[in-house]
């Protein structure tokens, strides 16, 4: 059961004033203070969106922390052991209704900090041996070399990050840091930074060796930009890798792969059977496939907010865009223990079961790991007491404080409900079905995702447009000749001619319909 809704802090945590547990009020979020907290003991992992941890303060008194939305991505390491020193901003100390306790809490994964000995706010007291014994650039190398081995990519990540500021560093040290470090950022899903880390260890050398070394960045740069779906940038980084190592083959693999990317994002070609052949067979849901969306545009209507228009004609039948989902969570067949899930929303009084609440763990990891995506999912539209409490700043850049992108949970869970489709994800699929996508709650489908193009389309109860699904590919057809400019519409919930009962199911998205349809009946 999630608490209210509340924003996550956005000031440094230098600039908070610092508090004890015992100067905690019970369902209060202490807004601009924050705790320095040490964990005594291993994390337990409550459940799949949640992390129970002792800790105590420097007073002695002790508690348990839940951290939510808990990804160790942006950590020291892969797992949370005693004596980590943690900020925690806007701490909440909550009753828990289940047992009749309380627990100290935190939902926004940016409001979690961990801190390093020679940070300012770490306690003199805490303090280690090891802190002396200060690792220059080299050796924070030779660590972060030695965890990506073992495949321990955070502490990797972190190892490396550390060189770039230790003493020691020339550079060819920084290059390879760089470098090292977006191999650790490819895997562990931040590609931005990934992207970023690549480009700035080019060497621009003339001799051999630092030509391969190029030739890596390249690649890792490039890898990042797919899986961003910045294809033609992608495509420009592999043909940089092959300009200086023709040979490498997995340049070359990787290339061609974009090089379809492309044609199918500017052209709309797909082999559909052989996509519901590759599901049947290898039993993954997840489209390899680019998004073809050429053939509309999102801009303001007369009276709806933004919808979907149409660019050209398109005539009945044809392909008006497909779309790969932004997010979607894992099938149940795939990890079934899942099923059991569940969040309760105070706020919108909304239960969300199963792969529900996966697609909205999901979302936060994936915007809060990869900043640049924000806007695809931010920029949608939603109505709910909370969201319209906020100063919501479109289209700018997520904001960075201590390291960390801001992401507002709530807001994400009150977009996931007003955009979000259910779809099937079964592997006994062997081709494209029909299928018109109910309300997001509606426990007929397994799964649920966001198509960040196709939220934009507004509803009408007689739509020019009908869906069907490739398990997260969407594909939207013209069901009758649509005119260049026209709106694309699309049917929110199906009218089967049961006006009362049309109206009801409208409702969760705050509109009255005026479509021709619905002004017949209420004439």
């Amino acid at each position: 059961i999630l608490a209210e809704a509340y924003p996550p802090c956005t000031v440094a945590v230098v600039n908070l004033e610092k508090m004890h547990i015992r100067d905690l009020l019970v369902d209060v979020p202490q807004n601009d203070k924050y705790l320095i907290l040490r964990t005594f003991a291993h994390a337990l992992e409550v459940s799949d969106m949640q992390v129970a941890i002792p800790v105590e303060d420097e007073k002695g008194d002790v508690e348990q922390l839940s951290i939510y939305h808990y990804d160790y991505t942006r950590w020291h390491d892969k797992k949370v052991c005693a004596g980590m020193v943690l900020a925690v901003k806007n701490p909440y100390l909550r009753s828990v209704i289940s047992n009749g306790g309380i627990s100290l809490c935190t939902f926004h994964p940016s409001d979690v900090v961990v801190l390093d000995q020679d940070h300012e706010l770490f306690p003199t007291k805490w303090k280690t041996a090891q802190h002396r014994l200060a690792r220059d650039a080299a050796q924070w190398k030779e660590h972060g070399n030695a965890a990506l081995k073992e495949k321990n990519f955070q502490k990797a990540n972190y190892s490396y990050s550390k060189g770039l500021s230790a003493s020691g560093l020339n550079d060819i040290l920084r290059s390879d840091l760089h470098r090292n470090k977006a191999c650790a950022e490819v895997f562990l899903g931040l590609y931005d930074a990934a992207k970023t880390d690549a480009l700035a260890s080019i060497l621009n050398q003339p001799d051999e060796r630092s030509r391969e070394l190029d030739s890596k960045a390249f690649y890792r740069a490039g890898s990042a930009l797919y899986e961003l779906a910045d294809y033609p940038a992608a495509k420009i980084m592999f043909d940089r890798c092959l300009r200086l190592t023709p040979q490498d083959v997995d340049g070359l693999r990787e290339l061609k792969r974009t090089v379809s990317r492309i044609s199918e994002e500017q052209n709309g070609y797909f082999d559909f059977l052989a996509m519901s052949e590759n599901i049947t067979y290898t039993k993954n849901f997840r489209a390899k496939q680019a998004s073809y969306v050429r053939r509309t545009e999102v801009r303001q209507t007369k009276d709806r907010g933004k919808g979907l228009f149409a660019t050209q004609p398109i005539a009945c039948g044809e392909i008006v865009l497909c779309e790969k989902a932004f997010v979607a969570a894992d099938p149940p067949w795939l990890e079934p223990q899942k099923q059991h899930n569940f969040i309760l929303s105070p706020s919108s009084k909304h239960v969300f079961w199963g792969y529900h609440a996966e697609t909205w763990f999901a979302a936060v990891k994936k915007v809060f790991n990869n900043p640049s995506l924000a806007s695809h999912l931010l920029d949608l539209c939603a109505h709910s007491d909370y969201i319209s409490r906020l100063e919501r700043q479109q289209d700018t850049p997520v904001p960075i404080v201590d390291g960390l992108p801001i992401i507002d949970v709530f807001v994400i869970l009150d977009l996931l409900e007003n955009n979000g489709l259910g779809f099937m994800a079964r592997p006994d699929q062997s081709q494209a079905y029909p299928n018109i996508p109910r309300p997001q709650l509606d426990s007929h489908y397994d799964c649920l995702g966001i198509w960040s193009v196709a939220s934009r389309a507004n509803h009408s109860c007689l739509p020019n447009v009908q869906y069907s699904f490739l398990d997260d590919y969407m594909l939207i057809r013209a069901n009758k000749d649509i005119t260049n400019g026209e709106e694309i519409t699309i049917s929110y919930a199906p009218a089967f001619g049961k006006f009362e009962q049309q109206k009801m199911a409208l409702r969760g998205w705050n509109f009255k319909c005026q479509c021709r349809l619905c002004c017949a009946e209420t004439a």
